[in-house]
């Protein structure tokens, strides 16, 4: 891709979030917005399972048909008991992770391989099963360890990616690219949200890709979900919306240059 590309992905797609995400993918359409990385879910806090709900089924097969990416996002979302193996963070940064910077949403944030491994494998098999077409790997809130990135790589995946980069998975080559996300859980947070997103955004005006994060949560606050529809709407005029298997693709062939970047825990929002 060249240096003007868009990526917006929406997060946390499941039957749960159905009615919010699918109202959220028609106002990207009347955007003109024909590219979004879904961000889905087997089978959110352990509810209801992702193919045991034929109509969200059906409406990602067709957003599929479309051009719209889908990408395992977690198996449940929730945080483990399991403990990290290899980390630098104490016992209380880890609690910090999964308590209050993500209210129980880091699933993957401490487990080991074997593990990681068998929660990405489970969801594979239901993915494969809806012959859905995945590529990349995200974990829940972007967050997680060496361990989980292995896993992920020897899974297959073309690519996974945290807050800050994107990470070729067979290379292991790593692309410096801050997503703008809003965070909704408290009116604090979604003040701040607001006033850091139009910083950031104007920050990363000449960077590509240019990544623009949503959660179906957005959606229920009309200061929040306006100021995302007018920063796409903004750097629409300047960039080409791809999915995130689409730059990554690009990224395979060379086609764009990268930074080297230390590998470490990798923390998200």
């Amino acid at each position: 891709m060249d240096h003007s590309s868009l990526i917006v992905s929406l997060h946390d797609v499941s039957p749960s979030t159905f009615e919010r995400v699918r109202c959220q993918m028609e106002e990207l359409a009347a955007l003109n917005v024909d590219r979004v990385s879904l961000l889905v879910i087997p089978h959110y806090h352990s509810q209801e399972r992702i193919n045991e709900n034929k109509e969200i089924c059906e409406w990602l097969k067709r957003l599929q048909a479309d051009g719209h990416e889908i990408v395992l996002h977690g198996w449940h979302h929730g945080s483990s008991k399991f403990k990290v193996r290899s980390s630098k963070f104490s016992p209380a940064s880890h609690w910090f992770y999964k308590n209050i910077y993500t209210t129980g949403e880091a699933e993957f944030l401490d487990l080991d391989y074997a593990e990681a491994s068998k929660r990405i494998a489970d969801g594979l098999v239901i993915f494969r099963e809806l012959n859905f077409e995945v590529k990349g790997f995200i974990a829940p809130a972007w967050l997680m360890n060496t361990e989980v990135e292995r896993a992920a790589k020897d899974h297959g995946f073309l690519y996974t990616n945290t807050i800050s980069e994107l990470i070729h998975l067979p290379s292991g080559r790593r692309h410096p690219a801050r997503s703008c996300v809003w965070s909704t859980r408290a009116g604090w947070r979604r003040i701040c949200s607001r006033a850091w997103n139009v910083l950031l955004f104007d920050q990363l005006e000449r960077t590509s890709p240019l990544r623009i994060s949503l959660h179906p949560s957005d959606l229920e606050y009309p200061a929040i979900w306006g100021q995302i529809k007018r920063l796409i709407y903004a750097a629409m005029k300047k960039r080409k919306v791809v999915t995130y298997a689409e730059w990554m693709e690009s990224f395979q062939k060379g086609a764009i240059n990268c930074a080297p970047t230390r590998i470490g825990l990798n923390v998200g929002a």
